[in-house]
């Protein structure tokens, strides 16, 4: 059982590591957020899966988030008990740095345990189930993410869009405008009706406009060609198959561990690494929470959060040379671990060496 001046430290901890996961996840998931409406607003993403889209994506951002919360969360709650002379009292009573360490131990071992879950196993079945939910959307266009009365670009700004009324019973747009490219003369296309269909044969989507009229040139400047027709197809967007749509990211880990492929073994090194950082991270937390008499009130935040940076940049740096064959896969990224751990030793050199026991310091 946890003693009391223990149980104190991981509540202090603990309600810091909610604080900032919430900060960052809210952050994260704002900024997908808006990028969805922007992929809506130019038809790429359907706006009735945005939510579904934002709450499958949420699991690999928490898996990526834990560990810098967890880091900043320790930092911030045992600063907080440094800042105002509360470890100075526990460590009047005989209490040493072991106390400090043992409920950081049982917080990373406990955290690790969840980011290894969410890494290896829930965010790969999200990522798959995100991307089979756009094929599938594809599969079966709607028109929900057309603004009646407003004008739309479409095909990253390749296609100006407009249409005045929108009849979402019968799927279908009215006094439709279109202005386009083709073979890099300007084509402007009216019709009274627009449909939305994909063909399942050549894997693409078209809108179907009906009794329209196509003006193709620039007047005044080149030969200008009008046609009237019952029906004209514009494609809009080519559906790729589900294996190359799927990413690194939303292989199954069990395929990673069969496969002897550079870039699955990096894929799957770093999948490792989130857990595997989320415990090294915590116990660094403690030497660097330390406030010194001359030191500033946030030196240690700022030290934890740039040690953070390059710790992080590093595994992605090293993961990239271990998929192009630049770095081993051995050690490939468990060398860029001993960072920490070689951090981590020195502080506690530099302040003089820890004892697990109550007795203070050796």
């Amino acid at each position: 059982m946890l003693r009391i001046l223990e149980r104190y430290l991981l509540r202090e901890v603990i309600g810091h590591v909610l604080a900032v996961t919430f900060v960052l996840w809210g952050i994260v998931i704002a900024n997908r957020f808006a990028r969805y409406l922007a992929q809506a607003a130019t038809g790429e993403v359907p706006a009735s899966i945005i939510f579904t889209l934002l709450g499958l994506k949420s699991i690999p951002y928490l898996a990526s988030i834990l560990p810098l919360a967890l880091f900043l969360g320790a930092l911030l709650g045992l600063g907080r008990l440094h800042r105002d002379h509360e470890i100075v009292a526990m460590q009047a009573t005989g209490a040493g740095p072991g106390l400090f360490y043992r409920p950081m131990l049982g917080l990373g071992l406990a955290t690790a345990a969840l980011v290894a879950f969410l890494s290896l196993e829930a965010a790969p079945a999200a990522a798959l189930a995100g991307y089979r939910l756009l094929t599938a959307a594809q599969r079966n266009p709607d028109i929900t993410s057309v603004v009646p009365g407003r004008f739309q670009a479409i095909r990253h700004g390749r296609i100006l869009f407009f249409a005045e009324r929108i009849r979402h019973a019968q799927r279908r747009m009215e006094n439709v405008f279109v202005q386009a490219r083709s073979h890099d003369r300007p084509v402007v296309l009216t019709a009274r009706r627009a449909r939305l269909v994909f063909d399942p044969d050549a894997r693409q989507r078209y809108l179907v406009l009906e009794d329209g009229w196509r003006i193709e040139g620039e007047p005044g400047k080149e030969e200008v060609v009008v046609t009237h027709f019952a029906e004209h197809g514009l494609r809009m967007a080519t559906e790729t198959t589900e294996l190359e749509r799927i990413k690194k990211d939303a292989v199954p880990t069990r395929r990673l561990l069969a496969s002897e492929r550079r870039d699955d073994r990096a894929e799957l090194q770093w999948r490792l690494s989130l857990p595997v950082a989320a415990f090294l991270l915590v116990l660094l937390a403690v030497p660097l929470s330390r406030a010194m008499p001359r030191e500033g009130r946030f030196t240690g935040l700022l030290s934890g959060i740039l040690f953070f940076v390059v710790y992080y940049n590093l595994l992605a740096t090293v993961q990239a040379w271990v998929q192009h064959g630049r770095f081993p896969a051995l050690p490939g990224l468990w060398s860029v671990h001993l960072l920490p751990l070689g951090f981590l030793a020195w502080l506690e050199y530099r302040h003089g060496g820890l004892s697990w026991h109550n007795g203070g310091r050796r």
